[in-house]
Order: structure tokens, then sequence, then C-alpha cells
């Protein structure tokens, strides 16, 4: 058999030719498979950057969507208790008018049972109590204000009559208590006010003869806290002892009064009951001659002292009814 060396050779070649073209397309098969892979890749990539994307924008939308919620929740709230604060504020100004309306109704009822009160005290003469009732009577009525006014000048008017009761008796502590009295009750009085600055400047300048000019020479007489006469006390008094007679004390004014009044009388007690000449003299001008009776009431007498300086009184016997016998002068200046 004759070897064939060029067909042999031929097939070995295309032998040689499919594993050359074998390799190659493998390698381009592997190419093809790498190109793939990245290009999966690439797309499981762009799919994971758009889940998140996603997934972001799905939570900002939640959490935006939860805030709006919340809001809306706290709106909603707020929404609330303003309408439950208005209906308690409606509910109180309602229980405040309901309790006005009550306290009017009271204020009329009691204001017209004060009313009557105070009509009854102006007729009994208690002016001070229909003051006092009147003046805190709430209501404007034209009624009202009328009998408060009609109170008031009969109030001011009784408390200026014994006001002057008290100062004709030397009593002007006493007076001016009771304005400082009437003035609590009734503050805004101008006649109160007035009285109790008139009654304040008479004070300092009203005293006892004994307490503001004590007598510098008295031979037998003295001064005494209180004496009777007649059984009527009298107080800072000059004491004389007529069993010798004349008896008599100096005093010395400066020219500083204008007035003296003097309550002239025996002593209680002694078993004289002589009557008595007082004679008063200023600067030696006889101002007073009067005789006093023994057996009778104490005799007020008023002297004009106008600049004097030196004043004398003097009492003596007239001689009858024993000689144990003892007269008081009360003298006040003024």
């Amino acid at each position: 058999m004759k070897y064939d060396y060029r067909s042999q050779r031929s097939s070995a070649l295309d032998r040689s030719g499919d594993k050359k073209a074998a390799k190659i397309g493998f390698k381009a098969a592997i190419v093809t498979l790498i190109a793939a892979i990245f290009t999966l890749s690439s797309v499981f990539v762009s799919i994971l950057f758009t889940t998140n994307s996603v997934q972001r924008d799905t939570v900002e939308f939640l959490s935006l969507h939860f805030d709006s919620v919340h809001a809306s929740m706290e709106y909603e709230q707020a929404l609330t208790s303003i309408l439950e604060e208005k209906l308690s504020l409606q509910a109180r100004v309602s229980t405040l008018e309901n309790q006005n309306m009550l306290m009017q109704m009271d204020a009329t009822i009691l204001g017209e049972d004060r009313l009557s009160q105070a009509r009854a005290h102006i007729g009994a003469g208690n002016y001070r109590a229909a003051v006092q009732l009147l003046s805190v009577v709430t209501t404007s009525s034209p009624e009202v204000l009328i009998l408060l006014e009609e109170a008031i000048s009969m109030y001011e008017a009784q408390i200026m009559e014994r006001v002057n009761e008290l100062l004709f008796g030397r009593q002007t502590v006493d007076a001016l208590n009771m304005v400082r009295q009437a003035q609590v009750i009734l503050p805004s009085s101008i006649i109160f006010r007035d009285l109790a600055n008139e009654i304040e400047d008479r004070a300092e300048r009203i005293g006892p003869l004994t307490v503001l000019v004590p007598p510098h020479h008295p031979p037998h007489s003295r001064i005494e806290d209180t004496v009777f006469m007649s059984t009527i006390p009298f107080h800072n008094v000059m004491y004389y002892n007529l069993w010798n007679t004349p008896n008599y004390s100096l005093h010395n004014l400066r020219g500083q009064f204008r007035m003296l009044t003097v309550n002239a009388g025996r002593v209680d007690g002694g078993s004289g009951t002589s009557n008595a000449f007082l004679r008063i003299y200023g600067d030696g001008d006889l101002l007073l001659l009067e005789e006093i009776i023994a057996l009778e009431l104490p005799v007020e007498f008023q002297i004009p002292v106008v600049d004097v300086h030196l004043l004398r009184i003097e009492l003596r016997r007239t001689g009858e009814g024993g000689r144990d016998v003892r007269y008081a002068i009360a003298g006040i200046l003024e």
C-alpha cells in the first residue's frame, strides 16, 4: 500500500486548523461571557442603586407623612384645648353674671331694709345710726340720697349743740373728743373739721386760773384740787378761809387773756353761814362787785380781762352767820 504523504499532511493541517479555530472560538466565548458578566453586574448595580434611591425616597416620604400627621394631631389637640377653655370661660362668666344678679337683688332688698331702719332712727332722733346705715347703701336712688343728706344735716346740728353745751361747761377735752368721734362716722364733714380745729385753738388758750396763772401772793388762800359747793364738785379752785377778812389772791395775767369766767360759792362744811362780798380788780380797777349768798348754789360770772396784767380776787365776810366759813373760786381763763 502506498503511503499518501500529501493526503496525510493535508489531513493533519485540517486537524490543526480545527484546533486553532476551536481555541479561538473558546476564547471568544470566554470574552463574551465576561462581557455578559460585566453587563449583568452593571444592571445589578443599577438596580441596587435604584432600589436604594426608592427606599430612601420612601423613607423620606413616610417621615414627612408622619410629621404631617403628628402636626395635625397636635393642632387638633390645641384646638380642642382652646374650645374647652372657651367653654369653661363662658361657664364662669355665666356663673358670675348669675351671682352679680343675685347680689344686686340682695342689695336692693338690703337697701330697702336699711332705708326703713334709717327712717326709724331719724324719727327717734338717732341721727348717727341713720347716717351709718345710709352711708353703706350702694343704690343711687334719689330717695336714699335725700334721706342721707337730711340725716347728715341733723347729725351735724346735734353734735354742734352738744359740743356747745360742753364748751359752755368748760369741758373742752370732752367737746373735742365728741367731735373726733363724729369725724370717724362722717369724715367728709367740713363742719366737723372746722369745729375740731376751732376747739383745738381754744384749748391752747383756755385753762384753769390756778394752772395758767397760779397766785403769787396768797396770805390766807391756797389752791385746792377739788372742793364741793352745794354738793357740786369743782376742780382746780382757789380756796379762801374767811375767818379773818378780807382774803385775796393776786395773779399776773401779763395781758394775754380776754375773758375770766368764775364760779363762786361757799365751800361745804364748817359751821359758818356768812355771806361774802366778791370783788375782782384788774390793774387796780374794780371789774366786779357781787354778794355771794352762802346757802345758795354757786354763781357764775364772766369778766372781760383784755390787756389786764395784775388780777386781784378779794372775798370779805358780811359779818353775819359766824366766822367759820370758807369760799372758793373756780376760774377759767381764755
